[in-house]
């Protein structure tokens, strides 16, 4: 007889992708942030060559921030419906199973 993984013993637990939304929650806090951010005193870092010490830090316009914001509150949507596209397939795939319709 084959021994069963702890995965294997709760199935619920295997396919939880609630991981996903956490995932995406400090994206959405750091567009909303910088959305709702009207003067300076931001500044984004530089990159620079190994060896050469402190970086240099740019500061940012209020477009810019803006422009960082939108892309931060895009890439959450996206991580967003992702976490519903899964949702779906992990439905989907449960429903087949129950069917016997076996994924080979």
């Amino acid at each position: 007889m084959k021994k069963r993984t702890p995965i294997a013993r709760n199935p619920k637990q295997a396919n939880n992708p609630i991981v996903i939304l956490l995932a995406a929650f400090p994206f959405y806090i750091g567009a909303i942030i910088l959305l709702i951010h009207q003067g300076g005193g931001l500044a984004a870092g530089a990159p620079k060559p190994m060896g050469s010490g402190s970086g240099k830090l740019i500061p940012l316009s209020p477009g810019e921030v803006h422009a960082f914001g939108f892309l931060a509150l895009g890439f959450a949507v996206a991580i967003t419906w992702f976490y519903f596209y899964l949702r779906r397939e992990i439905r989907l795939d449960r429903e087949a199973w129950r069917r016997g319709e076996r994924a080979r």
